[in-house]
């Protein structure tokens, strides 16, 4: 029997070469690097998404922080607003309730029925004319600003003092005291003094003096109106009193 050359070659055997078939070992190995190579992709994928929904949320807190800021700014403005409109309604209610008192002297002075003359006013200081004016010339006083430049000693010394003449009665010294602390620009009073050398009997001045002590307290609204002078009213004429 003669053999093929192939079977020759071949050793006599048709068998297939085991060698060139992989081993189950080899199968798991790959299997096994498959996987993780699949595992590995999709970690890296969430966390590719993960980083992205991250920056997404710190974004949209930004925002929100942002805009919780713009609200907080916008509510501060409008309180600030609001106040500011508080405080100028304070203002007009007390500057309403000083014409209030004044006009309420005013009527007092009315109820009084003052018959005899009512005394003339005056000041020196430009600075005092607009509370003066305001405050006593709607209570019917005559009301002028001296010509005369007042003493330069006293120029820094507040205008708080009234001094008077011997005929002007303590009614209508208690209503200009009483006046001027009620008026909106309000001029503080410290001393009320009779005149030592005044010819005007029915003069009443506002004045500066180094006679009044700027540190003294301030005549309050009740020490006013309980204000007394010393002495009667003096006539309009030399030689007699008013009763």
């Amino acid at each position: 029997m003669t053999l093929r050359n192939d079977e020759i070659y071949s050793g006599g055997s048709s068998e297939t070469d085991l060698s060139a078939q992989p081993s189950s070992a080899t199968t798991a190995q790959a299997a096994l690097y498959n996987s993780l190579s699949n595992q590995s992709r999709s970690a890296a994928i969430l966390s590719s998404v993960g980083a992205a929904v991250v920056l997404c949320a710190l974004f949209y807190s930004g925002y929100k922080l942002n805009r919780l800021r713009s609200e907080v700014a916008e509510t501060d403005a409008l309180l600030a607003k609001r106040k500011g409109e508080l405080v100028g309604a304070q203002q007009t209610l007390a500057q309403l309730d000083d014409q209030i008192a004044v006009r309420n002297l005013a009527l007092s002075v009315v109820r009084e029925k003052q018959t005899g003359p009512r005394p003339k006013i005056t000041f020196y200081r430009t600075s005092v004319a607009r509370p003066i004016n305001e405050a006593l010339g709607q209570l019917g006083f005559r009301v002028e600003q001296s010509e005369y430049p007042g003493n330069a000693t006293v120029r820094n010394k507040p205008v708080d003092t009234i001094i008077y003449g011997c005929a002007v009665t303590n009614s209508d010294i208690q209503t200009i005291a009483l006046a001027l602390t009620h008026a909106r620009d309000s001029l503080n009073i410290r001393r009320i003094a009779p005149a030592e050398h005044l010819k005007d009997r029915l003069l009443v001045q506002i004045v500066a003096t180094l006679s009044t002590n700027s540190e003294s307290p301030v005549l309050s609204a009740d020490e006013i109106r309980a204000w007394r002078r010393k002495t009667l009213p003096c006539s309009m004429s030399p030689d007699k009193a008013i009763p």
